[in-house]
């Protein structure tokens, strides 16, 4: 009788090893299975499926980066006068002939007179930001009292704080968005680095909004 009993003790444990070894071969299968299809989806790779899909216009930057923003504060562009003009918010008549070159470039503008040490200095300045600049924007030198009336018209139109006019008067102009116009100008002395920077934005700005 004992005996018995360890022989059927002995097949039970037969059968739970074998149903054990079943049990791991076929998770082991399945595993491969999972594997394979992972392979097959990501083309053989594990970085995310979704990396490659069309990027939409929504999420792309604009690739546009401003110093100076439209406003009318001191470090603005202006589309109307600015907050320092005898008439803060009004709307400029720009002039006939700087709208014609607008079309095709931005516009550094330099209206003064001969003989004041100010002007001497600024003209050197524009002179050698043009040299730089010279296939990107349109350069007005305009001796006031000589070249009427286009001095009369850029101090009319861009004079940053309006009556009295002073020479040198630097303006740059270009393209604002929804067909607007926008501008920035300095009665006095401007450096070529900070002019030089505005005149990187009114190039982008033109571009931008043309």
């Amino acid at each position: 009788m004992k005996d018995k009993v360890k022989i059927h003790n002995k097949d039970n444990k037969d059968k739970k090893r074998s149903s054990d070894k079943s049990i791991s071969i076929a998770l082991g299968l399945i595993l491969i299975i999972i594997l394979f299809a992972v392979y097959v989806l990501t083309d053989g790779t594990t970085q995310d499926p979704y990396v490659n899909d069309p990027i939409s216009p929504d999420d792309v930057a604009d690739p546009y980066v401003f110093i100076h923003s439209i406003g009318s504060d001191t470090e603005d562009f202006w589309s109307i006068n600015p907050a320092d003009h005898v008439l803060p918010g009004g709307f400029v008549s720009h002039p006939s002939w700087a709208l014609a070159d607008l079309e095709s470039r931005p516009l550094l503008i330099f209206t003064h007179s001969e003989g004041c040490a100010p002007c001497v200095t600024q003209t050197a300045i524009c002179e050698s930001i043009y040299a730089d600049y010279s296939s990107d924007i349109k350069y007005y030198d305009i001796l006031s009292g000589t070249d009427e009336p286009e001095a009369t018209e850029a101090f009319t139109a861009y004079d940053p704080n309006g009556d009295p006019h002073f020479v040198p008067l630097t303006i740059v102009v270009t393209n604002g968005p929804d067909d607007s116009i926008i501008w920035h100008s300095w009665e006095g002395v401007v450096q070529e680095l900070p002019l030089s920077e505005w005149i990187d934005d009114a190039i982008a700005y033109h571009e931008k909004y043309s």
